[in-house]
């Protein structure tokens, strides 16, 4: 009995050392936090750019055109910001993993079926958790915000105009993130439904749409991530000889045991 139970507090703890499998978010500190599930580092400073604009001056209250945010980004890599120069603005690929889509009528779509709409990777939404978003995905999954809209096209029951901007993660920490407005925030990534235009995601609502990329009345902000985790991870190998070494003290302690 002594062995077996031996060999289940081992096991467990050679388990603990396996990725986790769940959705998270992970304060790296200094103002990082890392999405283990879209595997990218976001700033905890989503108003940032509002603040420090590294020389590239902004149209209204720090919102930018996309050509402007896309230099205020070219602008935080000059500088090396935090010791990276591979900031970027988050990405909006296809919720449906082939081609970007929209209604027939070019109004917004409301189940989470069309990328120009509300709902896009929502709970109950027709591709529930869908990362093809990276701030969606933040809104509806890691942040639990609700959207103007249900994906009947109804008022949202639950929708408060005050948006949440923390989330309890799987340490039972607060991860909150700060200057999140409820506002238009820049893609990187061009919207194809009209010339010169690229996808915005609005945190007041929850809509993800198409916003002209020149020169408009109604500049958006962006916020900067980076790819992967900036927290370093243990090589394969170093994990492996670890299970070794921790196979071969059970066998040592269950010989030890099975003579007792």
């Amino acid at each position: 009995m002594k062995a077996i139970l031996y060999t289940s507090v081992i096991i467990a703890t050679i388990c603990s050392f396996a990725p986790a499998a769940n959705a998270d978010l992970i304060n790296r500190g200094n103002g990082l936090i890392y999405d283990t599930v879209l595997n990218i580092t976001w700033l905890q400073d989503a108003g940032f750019m509002v603040t420090n604009n590294f020389g590239v001056p902004g149209q209204n209250a720090g919102r930018y055109t996309w050509d402007g945010t896309q230099a205020w980004i070219g602008a935080m890599n000059a500088a090396n910001y935090l010791g990276y120069s591979n900031w970027r603005l988050p990405k909006t690929l296809p919720v449906n993993g082939s081609g970007f889509t929209m209604t027939s009528n070019g109004q917004p779509g409301f189940d989470g079926s069309y990328d120009l709409g509300f709902n896009v990777s929502a709970p109950g939404s027709a591709y529930p958790y869908s990362t093809a978003s990276e701030m969606a995905y933040m809104y509806y999954v890691n942040l639990g915000n609700k959207g103007f809209f249900d994906t009947s096209g109804g008022l949202e029951l639950g929708y408060s105009p005050e948006i949440k901007t923390s989330m309890i993660n799987a340490s039972g920490q607060t991860i909150s993130f700060q200057n999140l407005s409820a506002y238009g925030y820049w893609s990187e990534s061009d919207c194809p439904f009209w010339d010169n235009y690229a996808w915005v995601f609005n945190f007041g609502g929850g809509g993800q749409d198409g916003a002209f990329k020149g020169e408009n009345p109604y500049p958006w902000l962006g916020w900067a991530v980076l790819d992967g985790d900036v927290a370093p991870v243990p090589e394969r190998s170093t994990i492996a000889l670890l299970g070794i070494g921790i196979i071969g003290l059970i066998a040592v302690k269950i010989r030890r045991l099975s003579c007792e």
